[in-house]
């Protein structure tokens, strides 16, 4: 055979070339290849595909056994022979009814993920259900047999705050796997339907409601409250299921506090409860327990005096006025051990605790009018108004940004995704929109009105050799009169009595770190990884450096914070070089890689963060994608 014509045959085997067309050993040959279609044209019918399951970390995950996941599953079937392309359906009705279709998507493998995050749905047995079929030689197989399943959420938030509250002024509950956030809701008077939802992004919630203008209310006295997870669907899906998902909500929790300690001002520590276990930092040092926290702390503290004796006057004329009990307080956050470098303030509060939300501060009193209603009424979310200031007479606002349609999301994820492989969704469906049941994303529907959500959460620090700084001070409400004869009628000002350097002098600024949660990408060294065998058959890694052929399904366990998720490709493990960048708001990505080592790292994006989002990368993954081999037969 000539040199041309044996590279004309080559070209044309790897034209031609399937995952069925591949072999390690015994490569089908270019004449066996076209015997396979010729029977196609001539009118043969594959049979539908089999095996069809869903999975989460790896493709052979308990699929006998397993119809019910927390989250978005992958899906993967058995090869037929000859097949070059799929189509695949997910949908709410066992008939695959239009109306119940959710997804559709034509992959070119016997794999397929979902990028969009479906809600948390259970039926009676399955609530959802997807099938596939073959498309061979144009033709389309039958469909195969459906595979229902369900999507339900994990068990509801447990208390950590039952009985006597451990930490004053906020409530705690444990972390629920793949939430995005909590809603609170306060059961100030159940039997007339009086409650407040609040949103928040960390597992913990202050009680400012309840102490604001009337901190000796909650002295010895029970306050109910319920908590349940929330999970934000990102993508659009074809029949418009709704963009937010809600775990169940919790039993009715019931927290004492204690009375309140009108003592010198001392701060106590900052908590949170990203896992298993509480991570507490106390102390100037900040030395934590277990670690740095995972998600942006609660600040708990004690007394109402400032650190040289200050009993604020006002406090004692607004009393005698209005029946009102003070301070409020101030937060402080600093990147050093001066107390010079403010990164972030929090609302004022008038609970001996402070933890970021993300629905706005409280709507506090502009007028002496308001001002005496105050302390009959529990505060709805609005603005604090222009007119707070620090002890050195400056004008300040609370920390966090509007949340202002997923603008930050949007700068750090478009047009970054290598998505020239995508699977060809169809029928309008799309991992880029989003449909809501609320008025929009970034607001949260409540019966006092829309209030806007916002960012703020705090920034992961090099702990332990850099770390935040921390500390608390009083703020009292003053009157200024339009009218000297009428004190109590006027504009409200709200101003710190106590500079925080003194406070940090003094020795009360703590120290503590934050550090996100790493993405886990491996079980005893073996990756979460799917991918094809050079047969067409989905395997599933079993060697720390797996071996696939064309296209690779990755996996990984859900971050704590994160909405989102970035997976980038690398060639090279040190000298990281990206070369395919995806986000997906699921925990599984399919990629097509060409032949040759490849690396890979994800991390995720937390959107409670101002600016960049973006986690701690998990360690870089090896894969090793295999070239396919072919068998050409000379003709006589």
């Amino acid at each position: 055979m000539s040199m041309a014509r044996l590279t004309v045959v080559m070209a044309l085997a790897l034209a031609f070339a399937s995952p069925a067309a591949a072999s390690f050993n015994a490569a089908p040959t270019v004449a066996t290849v076209k015997a396979a279609e010729g029977r196609t044209l001539a009118g043969a019918t594959s049979g539908a595909p089999q095996d069809l399951h869903g999975f989460l970390l790896r493709e052979n995950d308990k699929r006998k056994t397993t119809h019910t996941f927390p989250r978005t599953p992958a899906f993967s079937w058995s090869h037929v022979k000859g097949a070059r392309r799929y189509e695949f359906e997910l949908s709410t009705s066992r008939s695959f009814a239009d109306n119940g279709i959710v997804w559709r998507s034509k992959p070119q493998a016997a794999v397929a993920t979902v990028p969009i995050t479906l809600p948390w749905v259970t039926g009676a047995k399955y609530s959802w259900f997807a099938r596939v079929r073959a498309l061979v030689g144009g033709e389309p197989s039958p469909w195969s047999k459906p595979f229902g399943f369900n999507l339900r959420p994990p068990s509801a938030p447990r208390s950590l705050s039952n009985g006597i509250n451990p930490q004053p002024g906020m409530v705690r509950w444990t972390p629920v796997p793949g939430a995005t956030a909590y809603d609170i809701v306060f059961l100030y008077d159940q039997g007339q339907s009086k409650s407040k939802r609040i949103r928040s992004a960390t597992t913990a919630a202050d009680l400012r409601e309840l102490y604001t203008f009337h901190n000796g209310f909650p002295s010895s006295q029970p306050v109910f409250w319920r908590v349940r997870a929330v999970r934000e669907v990102v993508g659009k899906t074809k029949n418009a299921l709704p963009a937010v998902s809600y775990g169940p909500w919790s039993g009715r929790f019931r927290t004492i506090e204690p009375a309140f300690d009108n003592g010198t001002l001392s701060p106590l520590g900052s908590i949170s409860r990203a896992g298993k276990t509480d991570v507490f930092s106390a102390g100037p040092t900040g030395a934590p327990g277990p670690g740095p926290h995972g998600l942006s702390p609660g600040f708990f503290w004690t007394g109402a005096r400032g650190p040289f004796g200050e009993s604020f006057g006002d406090c004692s004329v607004l009393s005698q006025l209005f029946g009102i009990t003070c301070p409020l307080y101030h937060v402080y956050v600093f990147t050093d051990n001066t107390c010079s470098n403010v990164v972030h303030v929090s609302d004022l509060v008038g609970s001996p605790a402070y933890v970021p939300r993300l629905t706005p501060p409280l709507d506090l009193p502009t007028d002496g009018k308001g001002l005496s209603a105050a302390p009959g009424v529990f505060l709805n979310d609005g603005s604090e108004g222009d007119d707070v200031y620090t002890a050195g007479d400056e004008r300040i606002r609370a920390s966090g940004v509007l949340d202002e349609s997923s603008t930050d999301e949007e700068a750090a994820t478009s047009g970054a995704s290598d998505d020239s492989d995508a699977e060809g969704s169809e029928d309008g469906a799309s991992s880029g929109d989003s449909s809501s049941s609320e008025p929009k994303k970034n607001k949260l529907s409540t019966s006092s009105g829309d209030v806007e959500l916002r960012r703020n959460g705090l920034w992961d620090l090099d702990w332990p050799s850099a770390r935040y700084i921390w500390t608390v001070v009083p703020v009292v409400p003053q009157i200024i009169p339009d009218d000297p004869s009428n004190p109590t009628d006027g504009k409200v000002i709200y101003k710190d009595v106590v500079f925080p350097e003194d406070m940090c002098a003094q020795g009360k600024g703590f120290g503590f770190g934050k550090t996100s949660g790493v993405v886990t990408t491996t079980e005893s060294g073996v990756p979460f990884a799917s991918g094809l065998s050079p047969a067409g058959k989905v395997v599933s890694s079993g060697a720390e450096v797996p071996s696939f052929f064309q296209r690779v399904v990755v996996a990984w366990k859900p971050a704590v914070g994160a909405t989102k998720y970035e997976v980038q490709f690398s060639r090279k493990k040190n000298a990281w070089k990206t070369l395919k960048r995806k986000f997906t708001p699921g925990t599984q990505l399919q990629a097509r890689l060409s032949p040759g080592k490849w690396f890979y790292r994800v991390r995720g994006l937390d959107l409670s963060l101002p600016g960049n989002p973006g986690l701690s990368w998990s360690e870089p993954v090896q894969l090793r994608m295999t070239a396919p081999t072919f068998s050409i037969v000379a003709r006589s």
